[in-house]
């Protein structure tokens, strides 16, 4: 029996067009409403919804391959973000993701194309509903044995705390996973508090991050002031804040280049399994290469959102993985 050969796709944020031509270069042929390649699977590592024009597209694409058994998707921060965009507090004071306008502005390609008009308009539409229905079906990893994908980070102490919460001890998320992991309140001290469950979210669907040292802040890529910054989580040699920065380059130099306190950092990755990961919008004119030193950790998210290439890896089942793999497609 052949052994099945699994293609990881990257971050497609709403451009179903650019995962259609993907899927037809790694050679994937339509067939009853889904897209088929005898032997192999697709793994979607999420981040399937906002910024582009074919949000609705893109989710329905998914959810037939997924249906027919030529895919898996996992979870990535944008489909838990919506989840808890949609999902009312346990007090009812308002939702788990607050519908602020940069909350609602994040969002609002995907909530217009199912129908939502404005941060104020909490009608739910029969579109929106099927699309949260299957967001809430996603795993959150998956592990092949011999390759693992996850939409952000890999973190077994911060998975094991995830699974403690689950079902069965499966990595899908519930309603208390959802409520824990949004969460926060603030002290009469001004301090923020929140439950275990909420950094274990942060850190494997939305990456590992510490504080700036002093007054230093750096603006995003959507225009944000941030005091936080993500790190890399698989590096060991960083001695500094900017070395550990996680960040594009126009943003990371912004990032005091002063000794870094390393209890602050995750225990970077070091097992012997490959991770590949999404998530962390690496530069689109940069040519795509693993960003571990020791070349277990390969992301293929090369800003697709933001006329990006839509990046792939085919994995073989090797035991070391190839950049000879990566497949890549260019918008017009």
């Amino acid at each position: 029996m052949q052994q099945m050969q699994y293609d990881i796709i990257g971050d497609i944020h709403g451009h179903a067009a650019l995962l259609l031509e993907l899927l037809s270069k790694l050679g994937y042929k339509e067939h009853s409403g889904t897209y088929h390649k005898d032997g192999h699977k697709v793994i979607f590592l999420g981040d399937l919804i906002d910024r582009g024009d074919e949000q609705l597209e893109t989710v329905r694409l998914v959810r037939r391959m997924c249906l027919s058994g030529d895919a898996v998707c996992l979870m990535g921060n944008h489909e838990f973000n919506a989840l808890a965009y949609a999902k009312v507090r346990p007090d009812g004071q308002g939702y788990l993701r607050e519908h602020s306008e940069k909350n609602y502005w994040q969002h609002h390609k995907f909530l217009n194309a199912c129908g939502i008009k404005s941060a104020d308009d909490t009608h739910e539409t029969d579109e929106y509903l099927e699309c949260l229905e299957f967001f809430k079906s996603l795993p959150m990893w998956l592990d092949l044995g011999t390759l693992r994908c996850v939409h952000a980070c890999w973190n077994l102490s911060m998975m094991d705390c995830l699974l403690s919460h689950t079902d069965n001890s499966q990595p899908y998320i519930n309603d208390e996973i959802l409520n824990l992991g949004s969460l926060e309140r603030i002290t009469p001290e001004g301090q923020r508090v929140h439950d275990t469950v909420y950094d274990a979210i942060e850190c494997v669907l939305k990456g590992p991050e510490i504080r700036l040292p002093g007054d230093a802040c750096f603006e995003d890529k959507d225009g944000i002031r941030r005091t936080n910054m993500r790190v890399k989580w698989w590096a060991n040699s960083a001695v500094t804040y900017r070395e550990i920065a996680m960040l594009p380059g126009q943003e990371s130099e912004l990032i005091p280049d002063v000794p870094l306190d390393k209890s602050l950092l995750p225990v970077p990755y070091a097992d012997e399994v490959p991770v590949i990961i999404g998530h962390y919008w690496m530069p689109k004119e940069k040519k795509v290469d693993f960003i571990s030193e020791d070349n277990k950790v390969l992301c293929i998210d090369y800003s697709a959102g933001r006329n990006g290439p839509l990046t792939a890896y085919t994995y073989c089942r090797e035991r070391e993985l190839s950049l000879d793999n990566v497949v890549q497609v260019f918008p017009d």
